[in-house]
């Protein structure tokens, strides 16, 4: 699982049912990616079998990420994404996770907004097609994305 964070920071999310982690709990890990350096970061578990790992501030995981999904793409590709933005939800959300997460009631949710998506979707080399809410009620922030490999 990835997920961005307030100033586009990465949290990967790794789970496994045969943990048995502690909330509460951190511990140095080691990663590694594509045959790249290997990085230290902190591992802090959510619950007995999901375990959250704040990436470095200049990670390149997202960028990297859709680089790679862009690659992978054949020519005139499409990419479709539909990703919830916290940042254009109601401030009471952001102001309640963290302290859902700090009671192990809630995963790590990045504060983005739409706009930003879009942005770091762009830059990977897509051309954005459509940006559209569909709502079964009310307000859906999460932009439902469709882009064209450029």
């Amino acid at each position: 699982m990835v997920s961005v964070g307030e100033g586009l920071s990465w949290q990967l999310g790794f789970a496994h049912q045969n943990w048995s982690l502690s909330p509460g709990e951190t511990f140095a890990i080691s990663l590694t990616f594509d045959g790249q350096s290997a990085f230290n970061v902190q591992g802090r578990p959510l619950n007995a079998h999901l375990m959250q790992v704040g990436m470095p501030a200049n990670s390149a995981l997202m960028p990297g990420t859709l680089r790679r999904i862009h690659a992978l793409l054949a020519a005139d590709g499409l990419f479709i994404s539909k990703t919830p933005c916290v940042g254009n939800m109601n401030p009471l959300i952001r102001l309640v996770l963290p302290a859902m997460r700090a009671i192990g009631m809630a995963p790590y949710a990045g504060v983005f907004r739409g706009a930003e998506l879009g942005r770091l979707i762009g830059a990977a080399g897509f051309e954005i097609l459509a940006t559209e809410n569909h709502a079964g009620r009310g307000d859906d922030n999460r932009p439902f994305i469709v882009a064209r490999k450029r």
